[in-house]
């Protein structure tokens, strides 16, 4: 599930949601089927679009959040699911970052708990702190399209951009037909005025 929900496409994030539905058949007590669920319908509508309405994207990852903390509130997934819920739903990013520094005590080498920290602390203009968690996530996770693109994006976000293309070809060099990159790399060489690169 976790394979296919990092190529961030809606085909595949379906797929990625089958396998979770799957597993939890398999064995309805697993919490990282639950926290998989979770994470592919909260980051639905940028990169992919499972087809619901935000307030049905919503209630079902934050249902699978609450099921995987029920299950197990010690994983770190569990924990960086509702953190991510948290701040893209609620805007709660005192709640939020709580969340993120436990799933961090959790497990600190899990990527993807640094890697939505990292959104969050952008969100409060700590750009210093977001870049360390940026690189701690592509450090856990080098080959990983996701994480590669998201230090990209950070750069795209400090303005950084000769950073921001570079890391968008590195990206793509793992994954050419990874979606994040390639949109990312056309705002950084935008932003950059290349417009015809863009």
């Amino acid at each position: 599930g976790r394979f296919f929900w990092n190529k961030r496409t809606t085909g595949d994030v379906l797929q990625a949601i089958r396998c979770f539905e799957e597993a939890i058949d398999l064995d309805p007590k697993y919490a990282l089927a639950y926290t998989g669920i979770a994470d592919c319908y909260s980051a639905s509508g940028f990169s992919y679009d499972l087809g619901l309405p935000a307030h049905e994207l919503i209630s079902i990852a934050k249902a699978a959040a609450a099921k995987a903390l029920e299950i197990d509130e010690t994983i770190a997934e569990a924990q960086t699911s509702l953190a991510n819920s948290k701040l893209l739903f609620d805007w709660d990013f005192e709640q939020a970052e709580a969340l993120f520094q436990l799933a961090l005590e959790l497990n600190p080498n899990y990527a993807n708990a640094h890697h939505w920290y990292a959104h969050l602390l952008m969100a409060m203009s700590r750009f210093d702190e977001a870049l360390f968690e940026s690189e701690r996530a592509l450090e856990l996770d080098p080959l990983s399209a996701v994480m590669n693109a998201h230090l990209g994006w950070h750069f795209i976000c400090t303005r950084e951009n000769d950073l921001a293309i570079a890391q968008f070809k590195r990206t793509l060099s793992l994954d050419s037909k990874f979606v994040v990159a390639q949109w990312y790399l056309a705002l950084a060489f935008e932003q950059a005025g290349r417009y015809s690169e863009a």
